[in-house]
């Protein structure tokens, strides 16, 4: 079965909040990964003009700090925020 289209900017907003509460563990657990860790690394080196070993360090610290939050805290953290999350999508296709 196809799925429905979304017709409405409250039903886009609405439908985002719902799709990010749900990969949320996924995020979590995803964002500090050994994967995740080393393309942080490999693209913040190549956009600042360093090797990757330059950033170890700020690696390590994005993880311990990214390691602190739970899926809890990712869902009330873009709870009630579709509408910006809209706003801002429109933006980037303005002018």
């Amino acid at each position: 079965m196809a799925k429905a289209v979304v017709a409405t900017p409250e039903e886009a907003q609405k439908k985002w909040e719902e799709n990010f509460s749900k990969a949320a563990p996924k995020i979590v657990k995803r964002a500090t990964s050994p994967e995740a860790t080393e393309a942080y690394k490999r693209n913040l080196a190549t956009f600042l003009g360093l090797s990757p070993e330059q950033i170890d360090d700020e690696a390590r610290a994005r993880n311990e700090s990214l390691s602190k939050i739970t899926p809890e805290a990712l869902r009330a953290a873009v709870r009630g925020k579709g509408k910006k999350w809209y706003e801002n999508l429109r933006l980037a296709f303005a002018d």
